[in-house]
């Protein structure tokens, strides 16, 4: 929401923890999609796919998933 937050995120000084996790997944698995979430101005890893369509990320990413679906599930419930 802040631009000033998202600016200094994206300095170079804070993309090279980013980076150098990424060389670290990249040497474990086929990495198709990575994706990191900015929380107090600071890159938080969240998921990754793998080329085998796996999914790899933390306990936090795993709960707001399943809230979405929770949400969807009693959404089309309502539908009915």
């Amino acid at each position: 929401k802040d631009p000033e937050i998202l600016i200094k995120a994206l300095k170079p000084k804070k993309l090279e923890k980013v980076k150098k996790e990424m060389i670290r997944f990249s040497e474990n698995f086929e990495v198709e999609k990575a994706q990191y979430i900015l929380q107090d101005g600071n890159w938080k890893f969240n998921y990754l796919l793998t080329d085998k369509g796996e999914t790899i990320g933390t306990k936090k990413s795993f709960k707001r998933r399943d809230k979405v679906l929770e949400l969807a599930e009693e959404k089309m419930k309502n539908r009915s």
